[in-house]
C-alpha cells in the first residue's frame, strides 16, 4: 500500500516537531547528558572499558532500557514519560559515539542494513 502524500501543513507540523525534539536533545547533552557521559571523567572510562569488554550488553543496554522502561511506565502522555524516551535516545546516542569511537565509522547513511559492505 503506498503511502499517501502530506499536506504542506502536515509537513510543516512535522518539521517543526523534528527542530523542537533536536533542541531538546542537544540542550539535554549539554545540560545532564554530557557532565553524566564526560569524555574526560571515570564514568566515561568505565563505559569505553565496559563496550571493549562486554560490548553493548549489560552496561549500555542497562541505562538504555531503564530509561525506556521508565517511559512506558509514566506514559508517552506524560512529560516525564517523554523525557525518559528523551533520555533514552541521548544515551543511544552516546552509546554510539562511544561504538564510533572504538570500532570505526558508521556506513553511508541511508542504505539498508542488507547491502551495507565493510570497508
Amino acid at each position: 500500500m503506498a503511502a499517501r502524500e502530506l499536506t504542506h501543513e502536515e509537513r510543516m507540523a512535522r518539521l517543526a516537531n523534528r527542530f523542537r525534539v533536536a533542541r531538546w536533545v542537544a540542550q539535554e547533552r549539554a545540560e545532564y547528558a554530557d557532565v553524566k557521559f564526560a569524555a574526560d571523567g571515570d564514568n566515561r572510562a568505565e563505559l569505553v572499558a565496559a563496550m571493549r569488554s562486554e560490548g553493548l550488553a549489560p552496561t549500555w543496554i542497562g541505562f538504555i532500557l531503564n530509561y525506556l522502561k521508565r517511559a512506558e511506565l509514566f506514559g508517552l502522555d506524560t512529560l516525564q514519560g517523554r523525557q525518559a524516551l528523551g533520555k533514552a535516545l541521548v544515551t543511544v546516542t552516546h552509546c554510539l559515539e562511544t561504538a564510533v569511537e572504538i570500532h570505526g565509522p558508521m556506513p553511508r547513511p541511508g542504505v539498508p542494513s542488507g547491502e551495507i559492505e565493510d570497508q
